[in-house]
This record gives C-alpha cells, sequence and structure tokens, in this order.
C-alpha cells in the first residue's frame, strides 16, 4: 500500500497560495509504501508411498507458503514404534522448501511431525504457522519364513494326513502350487491348502500308499510375499 498527496491546487496557504504553485500536479508527493500481512504461513509435507515399503524413507520435502524464519532440526519429530529417534536435519533447498534427512532405524512404525505450536516458525511480518504436518510408514526390511510342521513319527504305519504350515507374518501370493509332495521322489497330486489365520495354514495330504514321502515349500519363483514385498527367504521341508 501507499499514500500519496494529489495536488489540485486545493490546498493553499494563509496567503492564498496554492501548494506548489499554480497548476494542478505540481505540488503531488509521494509516500512511503507499505505492507500489510494477516496470513498466516502455512506448510506441507511430502506424501510417503507406499506406506508399508521395504526400504527405508531416508528424505522428505517439507513446503511452506512463503518464506518462514525460526525452522530447526528440534522441530521435527520422528518417532518409531512411538519412541523418538534421533538423528534428523533439516536442510534449506528454496526460500519456502526444506529437505528432512531421516535416520533408518530398522523395521517399525515411523511418524515424523513438525507442530507448529512452540515451534517459532514464522513470516517476516511475525505471523505464526498455522499448521501442523505429519507422515507415517512402517518399514519393513525382514523377509518372511515359512515352517512346516515336523511329522511324528517319522516311521509310522498310518497315513498323514495334514500338515500345519507357518509364516513368519502374514504373505500372500500362496497356492497350491507352492507346495510340493513327493513319494519315493515322484511327484504326487491331490494336496489342497488352506488358511487357518494370518499366518497359519493347513496342507491337507493324499494317501499315496507305503513309500518315503517329503513335503516342501520351495521359496524361488513362489511369489510368496510379505505386505512390503519381501519375498519369502529360504524352503520349508519334512
Amino acid at each position: 500500500l501507499t499514500l500519496d498527496l494529489a495536488d489540485n491546487d486545493s490546498i493553499l496557504d494563509l496567503a492564498g497560495a496554492p501548494l506548489g504553485g499554480p497548476g494542478a500536479g505540481n505540488g503531488d508527493v509521494a509516500g512511503p509504501a507499505y505492507f500489510v500481512d494477516h496470513s498466516a504461513p502455512t506448510v506441507a509435507m511430502e506424501v510417503v508411498s507406499p506406506t508399508v515399503r521395504r526400504s527405508p524413507v531416508t528424505q522428505l520435502r517439507l513446503t511452506f507458503s512463503e518464506t518462514v524464519i525460526g525452522l530447526n532440526a528440534a522441530d521435527v519429530a520422528l518417532t518409531k514404534d512411538g519412541a523418538a529417534v534421533a538423528g534428523v536435519s533439516v536442510v534449506a533447498v528454496y526460500a519456502t522448501e526444506y529437505a528432512l534427512t531421516l535416520p533408518d532405524a530398522g523395521d517399525g512404525a515411523y511418524e515424523v511431525s513438525l507442530v507448529a505450536v512452540g515451534s517459532g516458525i514464522a513470516d517476516a511480518v511475525g505471523n505464526a504457522l498455522a499448521n501442523d504436518v505429519r507422515a507415517s510408514w512402517t518399514l519393513d526390511e525382514t523377509a518372511p519364513t515359512a515352517t512346516l510342521a515336523a511329522v511324528t513319527p517319522a516311521l509310522r504305519n498310518t497315513a498323514v494326513p495334514e500338515v500345519k504350515l507357518t509364516f513368519s507374518e502374514a504373505v500372500a501370493g500362496l497356492d497350491g502350487a507352492d507346495v510340493v509332495l513327493t513319494k519315493n521322489g515322484a511327484a504326487v497330486a491331490g494336496m489342497t491348502v488352506a488358511a487357518a489365520s494370518a499366518t497359519d495354514y493347513t496342507v491337507t495330504l493324499p494317501d499315496a500308499g507305503e513309500g518315503a514321502y517329503e513335503l516342501s515349500v520351495v521359496a524361488a519363483g513362489s511369489g510368496i510375499a510379505d505386505a512390503a514385498g519381501n519375498v519369502l527367504a529360504t524352503d520349508a521341508k519334512v
């Protein structure tokens, strides 16, 4: 905004002389300019995708609606499974953008947040930051494993009707083709696999008569993986 004085010869001194002398405009005065800002700055945080992941989130962007002062690493809180994680750094990229560098603290549920109240973040005229921002994700870098329940006794006079298959965590991609039953080295058909819980499955086996049996889950090429995409790590046999 500016406040200017426009001379139209209506301003006279006590002797009747017009401002600036006779003639409109020759007494104009340009006043000082000033700026009024009542708008509080806002901030947005880069979206984390995917939120269940097998690679750590090492950097996120903060974008402010205008240039701010007062931002430092202490204003940004990182937690894993509810406990504080140290090692966050904040670096200015542009006048309104900052890069958060985050440590990898291993598997767990993470949340990074910037809380406006008490942060001291404000624009050039002192309007305080208006909003909080946060992002959350789950890091899972651990591959699932599978275990087939032991068959006892191993030398027996009755068929094995079923075997329990247990994964270390919930998985997707398991089907009947991933479980192989052999007798004396030859494949035996007729198995079924049914989920008993998120991590437990029941493998129902046919009775193919006397012989040496082996039941296995082969990891390679099975397509079995956890929610983060970690594939099954090892085979399981019984």
